[in-house]
């Protein structure tokens, strides 16, 4: 019988093992490196990204909300009692009373015994004024609604023809087309670089708080444009401001310039009726601004 002898295994002696793991792991470390900043910079891209789309999307809204300033919608309702005419003021029960704020003129009645008059207070399901006819439960009750003239709030001393730059933009109107008034503030907050928003339906007694809307604006560059026609009245706002990134160029932060011009449709139609009543006299049916709007946008 015969053996086979086994030839020995030759490895790595420690040396060399020692040598290959030397040459070796500086390559792992600079591949783990390049690795890790190159996550790190998809991840600030990405994050930039989103931080745009978002500060775009804040844009739209509030230039859809903007747009709607001084927006009315015309409302209807009954009587749900019978009136007794009066040439006192007196409070008159509705079947709703959604959509009528203080100061509208309203058509009450059909025919002969059609009035339009002026309302002085709105309750949960009833309206006050001075009422001089009779008119019997279920009686047709209108708004047939004008704009506000004031839909954009202006600074104190702003003129006819001009322009003014502000970092608080304060307006109201129908924003949500829904026929409720909601007012509207958007303001620059310096402290944490952002842009604030507070909504607030006129019918509440005290203003909501502001959440912000769009983070990491550069500090000088938010800014409100109102722009007045030859009535005074504010008929387009342009907003501008900048967005600082994660992402950097070189060592600089990239930067996105955003911009919207607004047209105020329901400015420029109550100043259009504006001047036909100036021009032609008649009955001056626009409501004045909420007394509420009044308290909130001075403070």
């Amino acid at each position: 019988m015969r053996f086979i002898q086994a030839k020995p295994e030759h490895g790595f002696s420690l040396p060399e093992l020692m040598i290959s793991l030397l040459i070796f792991l500086p390559i792992v470390g600079a591949t783990f490196s390049l690795f890790s900043v190159s996550l790190g910079e998809h991840n600030s891209e990405q994050s930039s990204a989103e931080m745009t789309q978002e500060a775009r999307s804040a844009l739209e809204m509030m230039t859809l909300e903007i747009s709607q300033a001084g927006s009315r919608r015309d409302a209807s309702t009954t009587t749900s009692a019978a009136v007794s005419g009066s040439p006192s003021e007196q409070s008159i029960s509705l079947s709703s009373s959604s959509g009528f704020t203080p100061g509208d003129y309203v058509e009450i009645d059909l025919g002969n015994n059609n009035e339009l008059r002026q309302i002085t207070a709105v309750g949960t399901s009833s309206i006050t004024g001075i009422f001089s006819l009779n008119h019997t439960s279920g009686t047709p009750v209108r708004l047939y609604a004008q704009p506000y003239l004031a839909g954009i709030i202006p600074p104190v001393g702003l003129g006819a023809n001009s322009s003014t730059t502000t970092t608080t933009l304060r307006f109201f109107g129908d924003i949500n087309s829904d026929g409720s008034i909601n007012y509207v503030e958007y303001a620059y907050n310096a402290a944490n670089a952002q842009i604030t928003r507070s909504a607030t339906p006129i019918t509440q007694v005290t203003k909501n708080a502001a959440t912000p809307v769009i983070s990491n604006i550069r500090a000088d560059s938010p800014q409100f444009t109102l722009y007045t026609d030859s009535s005074g009245i504010v008929t387009s706002v342009g907003v501008s401001f900048v967005v600082t990134s994660a992402w950097k160029t070189g060592s600089k932060y990239q930067e996105t310039p955003m911009s919207s011009t607004i047209l105020i449709p329901s400015a420029v139609a109550g100043s259009t009726l504006l001047a036909e009543y100036n021009k032609y006299g008649g009955i001056y049916r626009f409501s004045p601004t909420p007394s509420r709007v009044t308290t909130w946008a001075s403070q």
